[in-house]
């Protein structure tokens, strides 16, 4: 595993575990009976937060893909990858 490969990983752990940490707090306010409105926004920030771990690892996948395939143009990556978010988001 290359060394910005090991950076990505580390990243994308240090985020799944604020969202752990969003998802026990979510937790909290469901027996706190807080108000469901303030319950459903922390639940759709918990989901945009994985939905951005989940963008990281298909940019990822992507960028091996194309470094594999002899494609290793980095600004024709990013702008496939650019267009890739704009039609997922």
């Amino acid at each position: 595993m290359n060394k910005n490969k090991c950076e990505v990983n580390k990243k994308m752990i240090i985020r799944l575990n604020k969202i752990g940490g969003q998802i026990n707090g979510i937790k909290k306010m469901i027996n706190d009976s807080k108000k469901p409105l303030s319950i459903v926004n922390q639940i759709t920030g918990a989901k945009r937060a994985l939905e951005k771990v989940s963008l990281i690892i298909i940019e990822e996948y992507i960028s091996n893909c194309l470094c594999f395939n002899g494609k290793e143009d980095h600004g024709e990556n990013k702008e496939l990858i650019d267009t890739i978010y704009k039609f997922i988001k």
